[in-house]
């Protein structure tokens, strides 16, 4: 018969166990205080999401598994400064979601196409972005449509200018690829003359809100630039870049609408960027 010392041992480690158990149960949650569903990927957090927007400086690992997460890294390089000391951003099979920690972000997926619709999430919530729920509608009107606009507030800003470069050059690379019909990376003259997928942009005018086409060329296309002015409303498809005090990212009918202050246009960019066409930052840096 075991003597009362023995039971109290014996009781003190079912006790342990029990705390070892239950530590063990709420590591493996993560401790997860916040859940949100952003642009259509579940997010689980540590850290109020809001605090994301404050963390300037990011690191990424070197290796990368699959072409999808260059693309992201690509992008969440274009939104924040790289630097070794940096809120870490790792990448992993999985489930699909964002894991916020303090000093990290696990992004998860089961597939690349999960893994950018992950990192688009990421991206709003780094940059402050309300966004869609469902991007693909946004690739979806630039794949229906037989042209598309670019309009520009003139009152926009330098980072927004640039936001508008970028866009200018994927839709050129979209561009360039509906009149590579043989797919041969090589646009013969017939194929040019063929051309049916045109790129207009515009500068809105602050003063009487007007549409002025400016001159637009590449090897597909040459456009010039008119002094004739439009109803700006009245144009689309469109990608619309307008000065805002929030930003977002957000679709009516066949207008995409980047809405922001010059930064928040900028990363509105991008992501649009990436979300219409994800190869082409990979292809301007070398990779496939």
């Amino acid at each position: 018969m075991a003597s009362g010392e023995d039971r109290n041992i014996a009781a003190i480690i079912v006790v342990l166990l029990i705390l070892t158990a239950s530590y063990m149960l709420y590591t493996r949650s993560g401790g997860v205080k916040y859940e949100a569903v952003v642009a259509g990927v579940k997010v689980s957090s540590e850290i109020p999401l809001e605090e994301l927007k404050e963390k300037h400086y990011i690191a990424l690992y070197n290796t990368t598994k699959i072409r999808e997460e260059l693309t992201c890294k690509f992008e969440l390089s274009a939104l924040a400064e790289s630097h070794i000391n940096g809120y870490l951003v790792k990448f992993e099979a999985g489930p699909q979601q964002v894991y916020l920690k303090k000093n990290e972000a696990l992004i998860s997926a089961g597939n690349g196409a999960e893994l950018l619709a992950s990192c688009h999430a990421f991206s709003c919530m780094l940059s402050g972005i309300n966004c869609p729920d469902d991007f693909n509608k946004l690739k979806w009107i630039i794949d229906a449509s037989p042209d598309v606009a670019l309009i520009l507030e003139e009152q926009a800003g330098a980072s927004a200018g640039r936001g508008f470069a970028e866009l200018e050059g994927v839709l050129s690379y979209i561009q360039a690829s509906k009149v590579d019909v043989n797919n041969d990376g090589i646009l013969s003259q017939s194929e040019v003359d063929a051309n049916t997928f045109f790129i207009y942009p515009y500068i809105k005018s602050g003063e009487d809100g007007l549409c002025r086409l400016q001159s637009f060329h590449n090897v597909v296309q040459s456009t010039d630039s008119s002094n004739k002015s439009i109803d700006c409303s009245i144009i689309e498809p469109a990608i619309i870049l307008e000065v805002a005090d929030y930003n977002s990212i957000s679709s009516d009918g066949l207008k995409i609408i980047i809405r922001g202050d010059g930064k928040g246009l900028y990363a509105g960019s991008i992501i649009v960027r990436d979300v219409i066409a994800p190869e082409w930052v990979r292809r301007i840096y070398g990779f496939n």
